[in-house]
C-alpha cells in the first residue's frame, strides 16, 4: 500500500514534524497507532510548534466524535483565515473507523486539501485498522506525513525512560530504570509522572530513590484497575475495586473503613488546585523525614501551617 511518509518515534520529533509543514511540503498529518501516550504527545508537541508561529490561537479548531458537525467543520475550512494565519484543524478518532471517513475523504479530495498551503489537518487516531477501506488508503498517500506510535519493547522502554529523565534536567541509573520497570511495568502514563517526580527530589535518580519515592502496593493497582473500570462505564466492578482499595488504606492506617470512608468524602471540599498544592507540600514533608535529621513531628507541624 502507498502511503505517506512514515516517521519513526526515534527518529522524527516535533521540530522535525513542523519542518514538512513550514516548507508547505505536507498539510495533513496523521498521528495514530497502539501507543496512545506517544500519540497524544507528539501531537502535543506539534500543537505547541503551530501555537509558537501563529500567535493568536483563534485558527485552531478541535473536532471529536463527540461534538463533531460537519457543517461546522466546512465552515472552519472554508472561513477566510484571520491575521495571515494558517488555520489548523485537528480530528479525532474521526476517519479509521469509518463512521465520517467516506463524507470527509470526499470532501478533502473535492476541495483539494492536501494541496491547500492555507489549511494545516491534523488527525489523531487510534490502531490502523487490519482492513483498510479506500479512504483511509488515499488519507495515508504522499504527500501526508504519517506518524505511527508504537508499543514499546523492553529496550525502547529503557530509553525511552532515559531521554524523559534527561528531558527533566536528570539522569537515571541502569538500576533504577529496571526497579521503576518493575513497578510500573509498560505505563507511560505513569513512569512520566513518576519519573518527573524523582527528578524534582534528585538529579541522579538511584535504585534506593526509586524505591523510596514510587509506590508499588497491590493497593494502587486496585486504585489503577478502577479507573480503568471506570472509563468503560463497569461500575459493579469499578466499585469492588474501590471498595478494595478502601479497605487497604483502613488496614495500613489501622482504621476502621467508616473512618477512611468519611475522610475520602471530606476531598470534595478541596478544588483540584488545592489538592495538587497540597500534595507537592506532603511530597516535601514526606522527602525531608526520610533524607534529614529534622524531627517527623517538626515537619509535620511546618507542613500544616504552611497551609493555606
Amino acid at each position: 500500500m502507498p502511503t505517506g511518509r512514515q516517521a519513526s518515534p526515534a527518529i522524527l520529533g516535533a521540530p522535525r514534524i513542523w519542518h514538512f509543514i513550514i516548507q508547505s511540503i505536507a498539510m495533513i498529518i496523521i498521528f495514530h497507532g497502539d501507543n496512545e501516550f506517544i500519540t497524544k504527545r507528539k501531537l502535543k508537541e506539534a500543537l505547541e510548534n503551530y501555537s509558537k508561529k501563529h500567535k493568536s490561537g483563534l485558527n485552531i479548531f478541535h473536532f471529536t466524535k463527540e461534538n463533531f458537525s460537519f457543517e461546522k467543520f466546512k465552515n472552519a475550512v472554508e472561513t477566510v483565515s484571520m491575521f495571515d494565519e494558517k488555520k489548523c484543524l485537528v480530528l479525532k478518532e474521526l476517519f479509521f473507523d469509518g463512521e465520517h471517513s467516506d463524507r470527509l475523504a470526499g470532501y478533502l479530495k473535492d476541495k483539494k486539501l492536501k494541496d491547500d498551503k492555507d489549511v494545516i489537518l491534523i488527525f489523531e487516531e487510534g490502531k490502523l485498522p487490519e482492513k483498510q477501506s479506500a479512504e483511509i488508503k488515499w488519507l495515508l498517500e504522499k504527500p501526508s506525513l504519517v506518524y505511527e506510535s508504537k508499543m514499546f519493547d523492553a529496550n525502547t522502554l529503557r530509553k525511552w525512560m532515559a531521554e524523559e529523565a534527561e528531558k527533566n534536567g536528570a539522569k537515571i541509573a541502569k538500576e533504577a530504570i529496571a526497579k521503576l520497570s518493575l513497578f510500573c511495568k509498560n505505563d507511560l502514563w505513569r513512569l512520566s509522572n513518576e519519573i518527573a517526580k524523582l527528578s524534582n527530589y534528585s538529579k541522579n535518580i538511584s535504585e534506593s530513590d526509586v524505591a523510596m519515592l514510587v509506590s508499588h502496593e497491590e493497593m494502587d493497582s486496585d486504585i489503577f484497575r478502577a479507573i480503568e473500570f471506570l472509563a468503560k462505564k463497569n461500575k459493579k466492578e469499578a466499585t469492588e475495586f474501590f471498595y478494595k482499595s478502601r479497605s487497604e488504606m483502613a488496614k495500613k492506617a489501622n482504621m476502621h473503613p467508616f473512618v477512611v470512608q468519611k475522610s475520602l468524602e471530606s476531598a470534595k471540599n478541596y478544588s483540584l488546585a488545592d489538592l495538587k498544592n497540597i500534595y507537592k507540600k506532603l511530597l516535601l514533608a514526606d522527602v525531608k523525614t526520610k533524607t534529614s535529621q529534622t524531627d517527623p513531628l517538626v515537619v509535620l507541624d511546618e507542613f500544616v501551617l504552611n497551609l493555606r
